[in-house]
């Protein structure tokens, strides 16, 4: 069986950038929902970060860069 990791991968980034887009967007019934929001926000633009940079070390060691 393959590494099912960059699939694996991908998808969390997909959920996280709906998810950041979601927190940016999302109604706001007050300052604290809206500070709630802005910290989800900031939260989840880490995490994708953090996941976006998994995912060129996963890419690379299984070699599925172009021209490799």
């Amino acid at each position: 069986m393959a590494c099912e990791c960059p699939r694996h991968i991908a998808g969390l980034l997909r959920q996280l950038m709906h998810f950041e887009a979601y927190s940016r967007e999302c109604t706001h019934s007050s300052p604290d929902d809206a500070a709630l929001h802005a910290h989800l926000a900031e939260v989840s633009t880490r995490c994708r970060l953090a996941f976006e940079e998994a995912l060129a070390r996963v890419i690379a060691h299984e070699g599925l860069l172009p021209g490799d």
